[in-house]
């Protein structure tokens, strides 16, 4: 997700929105959606980022640039990763290939960053220098485990570096370089998923990720001095925190999202919102909620009534702005245990007599719009 120009660009590799074509993007004022309807090649847009007064596209087959109404593209390599500063705009793509182009003309391309798995997945600038982040292994004869820095004429490691999986996702943040992702080590240390470079040495972020969640954290965004992160993490620092956290610069703070069973892949504040959008084959989901508040607000607010509620025998549920509707109750560990239909309007009456106590999740769904809920059952 991306902010340009106050309209809020979401991209991945969806070709619907709410049963509207909605090809690869659509953007959000506020309060209504513009659904892109054009086709373009490739498996979809990955990252955005505004240059040249407009926004540009990590994608599929390269660099997408939007022309107000569609997005323009001269296939190649799939790209991963860009960044804009200043005049100039830099990209990664999935094959090690780093490029740094000029406005008004002018291009550099990088060595090659070489591996198994090649891949640059993040870019950022620190202490005045291009760092890079992915799933790459060296440059020539340089060891550089999946991180690495340019001194002005080749790239250097940023210390050990990563001993598995990937970095996703890279900011600055108190004045200390931030790396995400699927790693569990890092400058030969027990790191997993998030740790912070000092320009000389690694550390964990306020203990990073301490609990399960196979995926790392996927992406960040630093607003108003907090950090906040999201992906696939039931706990960081020791503080149950389940897909989407902040970070204080003293203290892990949850912001759970326990609507989805899909952990969450994207972050962006946007109009004092915080929107999160979740990974699912066939189903992703874009949530929000305020940044102040403890209430999770969904794509499209209504109200959902659940009642009683903790409850014992029986939940009631009813939402009286969708029409006809699916219903789905899931609980913590992302199972479905009921699905029906349901017009809109009419209460839905559900015995939970054989149920487990815990938290339920509770997703309506029309053509237009989800809103959910939890309740709790209580034994």
């Amino acid at each position: 997700m991306h902010v340009h120009n106050d309209v809020l660009f979401i991209c991945g590799s969806f070709t619907q929105r709410e049963g509207n074509t909605s090809f690869r993007s659509t953007r959000y004022n506020g309060s209504t959606f513009t659904d892109n309807t054009g086709t373009f090649g490739g498996s979809g847009l990955r990252k955005m980022v505004s240059y040249q007064n407009t926004v540009w596209a990590a994608g599929g087959q390269g660099i997408y640039i939007w022309n107000g109404s569609s997005w323009d593209n001269s296939p190649s390599n799939g790209v991963g990763s860009i960044m804009s500063r200043q005049d100039t705009i830099y990209t990664g793509n999935d094959l090690g290939v780093v490029v740094r182009r000029i406005s008004g003309g002018g291009t550099f391309t990088y060595p090659v960053l070489e591996g198994f798995n090649e891949s640059v997945r993040a870019l950022a600038f620190y202490h005045g220098e291009l760092i890079v982040g992915g799933a790459f292994d060296s440059s020539g004869t340089t060891i550089l485990d999946g991180t690495a820095r340019w001194d002005g004429s080749k790239w250097q490691p940023l210390g050990a570096g990563l001993a598995n999986g990937a970095v996703l996702s890279m900011t600055v943040y108190n004045n200390e370089l931030i790396v995400a992702g699927s790693f569990t080590t890092i400058g030969g240390q027990a790191i997993k998923n998030i740790a912070k470079w000092n320009g000389s040495a690694w550390s964990a972020v306020g203990g990073s990720n301490t609990g399960g969640g196979a995926n790392g954290i996927r992406d960040m965004y630093v607003h108003q001095n907090e950090l906040y992160v999201c992906g696939d993490f039931t706990q960081l620092g020791g503080v149950p925190a389940r897909f989407v956290a902040k970070w204080n610069g003293s203290q892990w703070i949850p912001l759970d999202l326990n609507e989805s069973s899909d952990f969450a892949e994207c972050i962006m504040i946007y109009k004092d919102q915080l929107y999160v959008g979740t990974f699912d084959f066939a189903d992703a989901v874009l949530y929000r909620r305020g940044l102040t508040t403890a209430v999770h607000d969904v794509t499209e607010e209504d109200a959902i009534q659940l009642y009683p509620n903790p409850a014992t025998d029986e939940v009631i549920i009813k939402s009286s702005s969708l029409k006809e509707c699916t219903v789905r109750i899931y609980d913590l560990d992302g199972r479905v245990v009921y699905t029906t239909k349901q017009s809109g309007g009419s209460s839905l009456r559900i015995s939970t007599l054989d149920w487990k106590a815990g938290i339920y999740v509770v997703k309506m769904r029309s053509v237009d719009k989800e809103v959910s809920g939890r309740f709790v059952i209580v034994r």
